[in-house]
């Protein structure tokens, strides 16, 4: 009789027991997959929810929802959950940089499980290219491109030479070769553009270097000054970089 017991007592402490490890902490109303259908990297980032509530027998408590991709962000709900009660996990996903497939997944952690996720959630869908093929370079000088047109320097380095580079991409079809107009440039500044000769579709570095020992005294600052750049098809206007010296220089 005691043998029988013994076993019967054996059998429900192992059903028990894995009843407990198969227990479902979260289940999910809104499913633990969202397909965000088709997508443009020129979109502003979206947010899915995803609404589940506690499906065990003792409250719990969300401490952390990790991603798998710096492009997906979370947020979820703080408080203690009483079972039964709802919360909701608010993943956003940021589709500029990442054309194609997209697959993205979340993991959730609660306070019974600090190691181990008690769920996975997953975006997946597709992230059409960016129509703005230039986007990065705002400012158009016939087929260079610019990020930007202005260039303020505040101070110079231990040797007296301040230096400031402009990226540019040549989006024509042609090699360019870039110079600056050096009969309207100050003695103390120069222009290089490295490669001399950008080939198209390629990024290119303009650097402009102040010499403050051969500025002349006097000068009334904040000075301003164009670079006018040669060796492209477009007006002087539309080809200037503006440099700014600045008080304390």
């Amino acid at each position: 009789m005691k043998k029988y017991s013994l076993i019967t007592f054996l059998l429900i402490w192992v059903a028990t027991h894995c009843a407990n490890a198969q227990e479902k902490i979260l289940q999910f109303v809104t499913g633990q997959e969202i397909n965000v259908g088709t997508l443009s990297e020129d979109d502003e980032a979206s947010a899915y929810r995803f609404v589940f509530h506690n499906s065990s027998k003792r409250s719990i408590k969300l401490t952390k929802v990790t991603t798998t991709c710096g492009c997906t962000a979370a947020q979820f709900t703080q408080k203690e959950l009483n079972p039964g009660e709802k919360g909701e996990i608010v993943l956003t996903y940021h589709p500029d940089g990442h054309p194609g497939k997209l697959y993205t997944r979340a993991f959730v952690y609660t306070d019974q499980s600090s190691s181990t996720p008690v769920a996975e959630l997953v975006l997946t869908g597709i992230v059409t290219p960016s129509k703005k093929q230039w986007r990065n370079f705002p400012y158009k000088m016939g087929d260079l491109r610019l990020r930007r047109k202005v260039v303020h320097f505040t101070e110079a380095g231990p040797e007296g030479i301040a230096a400031e580079r402009l990226t540019c991409i040549n989006s024509g079809n042609n090699p360019l070769t870039v110079t600056a107009m050096k009969i309207l440039l100050p003695d103390y500044v120069t222009v290089t553009v490295e490669p001399e000769v950008i080939p198209a579709g390629m990024e290119a570095n303009i650097f402009i270097k102040v010499n403050k020992h051969l500025m002349p005294q006097g000068l009334k600052y904040p000075l301003k000054f164009p670079v006018i750049l040669e060796g492209i098809s477009s007006t002087p206007s539309e080809r200037t970089v503006t440099v700014s010296i600045e008080n304390g220089f």
